[in-house]
């Protein structure tokens, strides 16, 4: 399938979920240049590094959460972007949505979701309709 290996950033605060997700790309054939747990990090990084894709927590911990990240990275380079949530209010995603991300994963990650966001990213395609979660009610929340 002679797909183009990107190089990705990660930022995510829990460790288990961000090593996971870096296994989970390399194993599709992408390299994790970096993997960080703050909002302030993930610009150091993507300024510095100049990756292709963002894998980023919409969540972070901390001062910059994971919209207010991008938004600074945007400013210098819109580098595609994919949002990771375990949960997020209507208002929220709507924000997200606003930016027209690559695409939004809920947590757990599926491989899947990864794989199909990730590509969509490759192909330089936002959204043509709400990325997953948006607008519809999550199970078990």
């Amino acid at each position: 399938m002679g797909q183009q290996q990107l190089r990705i950033v990660v930022a995510e605060d829990e460790m288990i979920i961000a090593l996971d997700m870096k296994r989970k790309l390399e194993r599709l054939g992408h390299r994790v240049v970096s993997t960080v747990n703050s909002g302030a990090a993930a610009i150091a990084e993507a300024k510095k590094l100049q990756p292709d894709l963002l894998v980023m927590d919409i969540g972070l911990k901390g001062p910059i959460d994971g919209v207010r990240a991008v938004n600074a990275i945007w400013k210098e380079k819109r580098i595609p972007v994919v949002f990771v949530s375990a949960y997020s209010d209507e208002s929220t995603l709507q924000e997200v949505a606003q930016l027209r991300p690559a695409g939004i994963v809920m947590k757990p990650v599926a491989e899947e979701d990864l794989l199909a966001t990730v590509q969509s990213a490759l192909a330089g395609n936002a959204p043509t309709s709400n990325p997953v979660g948006v607008g519809q009610p999550q199970e078990g929340l």
